[in-house]
């Protein structure tokens, strides 16, 4: 191979290998620029009257109000409206509607109480949008028994 032949592959070899360089820095860039929203997801969740997981109202007398929390946390990474629906025996008993933007967090303070001695099971519906949806087809949904003595 020729000196001239050598200096043309050199060169060509040191363009290929800089036009390389120069991607792979714009590549880290990029990346380095975008941050990373992960996957989009609500959290619902239940605390006791006290603000801990547990210590939810499940022995009450008739007529005495046992008091939780519920809340949500918006990582849908846009703004939302949840509706929040508390269902006892197939009875929407009360329904608050908030309005989060992105990583907001809501908490509040529901209560319920039963009239009827016996086994009560409340569940705590989440629906998107400012309505109470079908009470069978909630976004999210939890629960826990409550025995109500006389």
């Amino acid at each position: 191979m020729s000196p001239a032949t050598r200096r043309r592959l050199r060169r060509l070899l040191t363009g290929v290998l800089l036009v390389a360089l120069v991607a792979s820095a714009a590549g880290v860039a990029y990346v380095a620029s975008t941050p990373d929203q992960g996957d989009a997801y609500t959290e619902f969740y239940l605390l006791g009257a006290d603000g801990v997981a547990g210590d939810y109202p499940t022995e009450l007398s008739t007529g005495e109000a046992g008091e939780f929390i519920v809340g949500i946390t918006n990582n849908e990474h846009t703004q939302q409206t949840y509706t929040v629906a508390v269902v006892d025996r197939a009875v929407i008993t009360e329904d608050r509607t908030v309005e989060l933007g992105a990583g907001e967090t809501w908490e509040e303070e529901f209560a319920v109480s039963f009239d009827e001695p016996g086994s009560h099971e409340v569940r705590i519906l989440l629906f998107v949008g400012d309505s109470v949806g079908d009470p069978d087809e909630p976004y999210r949904e939890l629960r826990f028994e409550s025995a109500v003595r006389p």
